[in-house]
């Protein structure tokens, strides 16, 4: 049987990140890194994907 990924190490490790970071504001992570627009942004071909306008740190990734 196939265990779903909610049982996993990693998902429970990222619930907890969760709970961490629950109060933290976007504003507050934008002003704490100038280099998070340049950090957290990537292309891949055609595909520029900008992760820095979301509530995400080094450690959710």
């Amino acid at each position: 049987m196939v265990a779903g990924i909610t049982s996993t190490a990693e998902w429970q490790a990222l619930r907890r990140h969760v709970d961490e970071i629950r109060g933290v504001h976007l504003r507050d992570l934008l002003a704490a890194d100038p280099h998070r627009g340049e950090r957290l942004a990537l292309q891949m071909a055609d595909c520029y994907v900008d992760y820095s306008r979301n509530l995400v740190t080094d450690t959710t990734l």
